[in-house]
């Protein structure tokens, strides 16, 4: 119902321009014949002559004559201009406050939906049927939401040059990977991890060569592990050497990789599927 009212006021308010367009021109042109006619009156009071006085006096009461008739009729097209103008305002007034029109907005708006149905037809038709629209858009929807989730790869000082690819081909890729690189006898702080939580939704750490020695549950990969675990962060431990794995065990959102096309396709499926 609301489709059709929608559909009534984009039909009215194209009527009622058309109506003041054709007056426009018609104004205009009445104009322009009423200066044609006088131009030609006074060119006929220059070029006249004595011989053909009778003539010229005819011709001059005529288009005279002509003239005021014009006058005349140019007078009333102008009140019924004005007339319309004020119309038109009233109508589109009327129009727009009873279907809730606020503004350019939401004539946008109901133009989208009026002519919604009509593309998709034109869409199923190029591409299969409607299953398939639905299909694709879906996968539009899932492309962009991949697209705006934030990637963040942790690197120490001798950055793993298998981890680097990972993240130099999603880059490439265009998805948003961010970089932040440490120190690996400095330890990194929890209130530093506890922010990477709230902002990134994907955390790829690579474990320092530090950390396969006397592990414990302070170890870093292990509090990176139980934050994000906690705050449902997705965390991928990469590690080409065997890691404490009972220190994450626990973690749902936590899993472990140790080569980069692992990691490529852990990413891709968490991008995808959540």
């Amino acid at each position: 119902m609301k489709l059709k009212k929608h559909g009534f006021s984009v039909v009215m308010t194209i009527i009622i321009c058309a109506i003041f367009i054709f007056g426009s021109c018609e104004f205009y042109h009445i104009g322009r014949v009423l200066s044609e006619l006088q131009r030609d009156v006074n060119t006929m009071n220059i070029h006249s002559d004595s011989t053909t006085q009778t003539e010229y006096i005819q011709t001059i009461d005529f288009l005279e004559n002509e003239i005021a008739k014009y006058r005349e009729f140019m007078e009333k097209q102008q009140e019924f201009l004005i007339w319309l103008i004020g119309a038109v305002g009233v109508a589109l007034t009327g129009i727009f406050a009873f279907f809730e029109i606020k503004g350019r907005e939401d004539i946008s708006n109901i133009i989208r939906e009026q002519y919604a149905n009509q593309i998709q037809e034109e869409m199923g038709g190029l591409i299969g049927g409607q299953d398939k629209i639905e299909y694709l858009m879906d996968c539009v929807k899932k492309e962009e939401a991949a697209r705006n989730k934030k990637i963040l790869f942790v690197f120490y000082d001798n950055e793993n040059l298998n981890l680097k690819k990972v993240y130099g081909i999603l880059e490439q890729q265009k998805y948003s990977v961010q970089m932040k690189k440490f120190t690996q006898n400095i330890p990194i702080q929890n209130r530093k991890i506890r922010h990477w939580t709230k902002k990134y939704d994907i955390i790829v750490y690579q474990v320092g060569d530090n950390e396969f020695t006397n592990a414990d549950e302070n170890i870093t990969y292990a509090r990176i592990s139980r934050e994000c675990n906690d705050k449902e962060v997705y965390c991928i431990l990469y590690s080409e050497k065997n890691i404490d794995r009972s220190l994450y065990a626990s973690c749902f959102y936590v899993s472990n990789a140790n080569y980069g096309l692992t990691v490529i396709e852990r990413i891709s499926n968490l991008l995808y599927s959540i």
